[in-house]
């Protein structure tokens, strides 16, 4: 037992150490994901949309695995972290939610109608007809999470306010250094549009909602266009 407490001591070591490093990360994602949230995203086009969410899923979780991994969970600071993962928690389940409902709705695109004769009439236009109400779901999904990027930011500009508090001279370079390499790297990403869909196999081809819902008018709740 005596031979782990250097061990714990030499790890809480490093972590303090590279804390600055890991909240440059982290505010560098957040802020890579909420520019690209912000850009204007093509909405109209399921497969698009899911490439997008899937950007920002990424970029979540790469500023909550740089929070996790740099949090000084020996020290009082933690404290000034817990309410930036809380709602980099809350915001990884949101923009997953606004994914899933979207492959839903890619699903029903691509296997309603390979699936009307074993469903049976019933069902299959039972299966078509919500789909209509899931799309709704999703654009309420999205615009929740567009709406809560903003305290988001609020609080990630608080923490990182009060860490730097307490940085010495040197953190603070080495923030402002790691801070623009991950800000360019998170930058290239999305400008290359890394193919992040590997981990959602079946996810391919362009689709578009025009063609089982054409029938639905400008006025009515269900149409496609996310404002």
């Amino acid at each position: 037992m005596e031979s782990e407490q250097p061990r714990i001591q030499h790890a809480q070591t490093l972590v303090e150490m590279n804390h600055c490093v890991g909240t440059a990360r982290r505010d560098a994602a957040f802020s890579c994901m909420e520019d690209f949230a912000n850009s204007g995203l093509d909405l109209t086009n399921v497969d698009e949309r899911i490439k997008q969410y899937c950007m920002c899923v990424h970029l979540i979780n790469e500023a909550m695995e740089a929070t996790k991994r740099s949090s000084l969970v020996n020290d009082r600071q933690w404290i000034w972290d817990r309410p930036a993962m809380h709602f980099l928690t809350l915001l990884s389940e949101l923009i997953h939610t606004t994914l899933s409902l979207a492959r839903h709705v890619y699903m029903v695109d691509q296997e309603a109608e390979v699936l009307s004769e074993p469903l049976g009439d019933a069902t299959h236009e039972l299966l078509v007809t919500t789909c209509r109400q899931f799309i709704t779901t999703e654009r309420a999904a999205y615009r929740s999470f567009m709406r809560m990027l903003t305290v988001g930011r609020a609080l990630l500009e608080s923490s990182t306010a009060k860490h730097s508090e307490h940085f010495t001279a040197d953190q603070k370079r080495r923030y402002d250094i790691a801070y623009g390499e991950f800000k360019r790297h998170y930058e290239s990403e999305i400008e290359r549009g890394v193919d992040l869909q590997s981990e959602l196999p079946g996810l391919r081809g362009s689709v578009s909602f025009g063609r089982y819902i054409s029938g639905l008018s400008d006025e009515d709740d269900s149409k496609t266009d996310f404002p």
